[in-house]
């Protein structure tokens, strides 16, 4: 084998590894928000929010902690948030 084909079968795979890895994140980055939507507007404005991220909502439980699972082809990525009462935050003070 060449140098040149080394190189090419090294490109492949490493390609094959970025897409992986940003699809992955694009899943876990949709839950995340899907899960905060669902905190303030409930599991209809979490759908909402999956289908404009291109995921699909394939589980949703508003108990204590809202809990979303979202599906983007293979890859099925989990997302927590509840909502809590903060007081003023000292970094927002003028």
């Amino acid at each position: 084998m060449t140098a040149l084909g080394v190189v090419s079968v090294l490109l492949t795979g490493l390609s094959s590894v970025s897409m992986r890895l940003v699809r992955d994140s694009r899943a876990q980055i949709a839950a995340d928000a899907a899960a905060l939507a669902g905190v303030i507007g409930g599991e209809s404005a979490a759908q909402r929010l999956a289908v404009m991220n291109g995921v699909v909502l394939c589980g949703y439980v508003n108990e204590s902690v809202v809990a979303v699972r979202v599906c983007l082809g293979p890859v099925v990525a989990q997302a927590y948030a509840r909502e809590q009462e903060v007081e003023e935050m000292p970094t927002l003070k003028p």
